[in-house]
C-alpha cells in the first residue's frame, strides 16, 4: 500500500510519466490508447549540449569500467558520477535485480492518472551504489541516481521508457547516498508496453556526457 493516503497524479512530460504522490494536481492527463511513456522522445537519445570547457576526470579515474562493458546482474561498475556542481567522483554501481510489477501498484493514483497507465506494465531495476575507493564522498552527499543514468531496453534492444515518481512509492523506493557517500539501495521504475520485457539495464549517463556511457556519443555499460 501507498503510505499517503492522498490522490496522485500522472503528468506526461519529455520521455517520461511524472507520478506526483503525496499531493493531488488537476492536470489533465491526455486520454490516449498509448500511455504515455511509449509514444515521447526518449530523453536519452536528446542531442548532447555543446561543452566548451569539458570537466576534468575524476582524480580516482584509472579503474573506471570501459564504456561499452557487458557485466552480469550482481556485477559491479565502476563509473565517473557527478551530482551537481560538485567535481565528478568515482561510485561503484550493482542491479541487484529485476522485478516485474502491476497495474495494481497503481491503486492509490487518481482515475486519470490510472487510465493513462491502463496498458503499461511497471518493472523495477533495484540497485546499489557506494563511493568508489578514493572519491571525495563530500561531493556524493544525498545525491541521488536515477533514470537520467540507468536505463532499461527490452527483449528486442528497444529502450523502455522510465516511470519518474515524485512522493512515497512503495514498490520503488528510489533512495540515495547518505551525506558521507555510504553505499545506498534504490530502485528506478520503468513503463513498458504489453509488447515489451524489460530484460537489460544500462548505465547511460545522460547527465555526464563527458563521461563516456551516454548513449548517443559513448557506449552504455550493460547489465543482462
Amino acid at each position: 500500500m501507498l503510505k499517503s493516503p492522498k490522490s496522485i497524479a500522472a503528468i506526461p512530460l519529455i520521455g517520461a510519466l511524472f507520478l506526483f504522490a503525496g499531493c493531488t494536481f488537476t492536470i489533465a492527463v491526455p486520454d490516449s490508447p498509448t500511455p504515455a511513456p511509449v509514444v515521447v522522445d526518449d530523453p536519452q537519445q536528446s542531442p548532447s549540449e555543446a561543452i566548451e570547457d569539458p570537466l576534468p576526470p575524476p582524480a580516482n579515474s584509472s579503474s573506471v569500467t570501459p564504456p561499452g562493458t557487458e557485466l552480469n546482474m550482481s556485477e559491479t561498475a565502476t563509473v565517473p558520477f557527478k551530482y551537481g556542481t560538485d567535481p565528478a567522483q568515482n561510485i561503484q554501481v550493482s542491479i541487484l535485480g529485476i522485478r516485474k510489477g502491476s497495474t495494481a501498484d497503481f491503486a492509490g493514483f487518481d482515475d486519470k492518472s490510472k487510465k493513462s497507465l491502463a496498458d503499461v506494465t511497471p518493472f523495477y531495476v533495484d540497485i546499489s551504489a557506494q563511493a568508489a575507493p578514493g572519491a571525495d564522498t563530500s561531493a556524493l552527499a544525498y545525491a541521488t541516481i536515477s533514470s537520467s543514468q540507468i536505463g532499461a531496453l527490452d527483449q528486442d534492444g528497444d529502450k523502455i521508457q522510465p516511470l519518474i515518481i515524485m512522493g512515497n512509492f512503495e514498490p520503488c523506493d528510489s533512495g540515495s547516498f547518505g551525506k558521507d557517500g555510504a553505499e545506498f539501495k534504490g530502485c528506478i521504475a520503468f513503463g513498458a508496453t504489453s509488447a515489451q520485457t524489460l530484460t537489460l539495464v544500462t548505465w547511460a549517463d545522460v547527465s555526464y556526457t563527458e563521461s563516456g556511457y551516454d548513449s548517443l556519443d559513448g557506449q552504455p555499460i550493460v547489465w543482462k
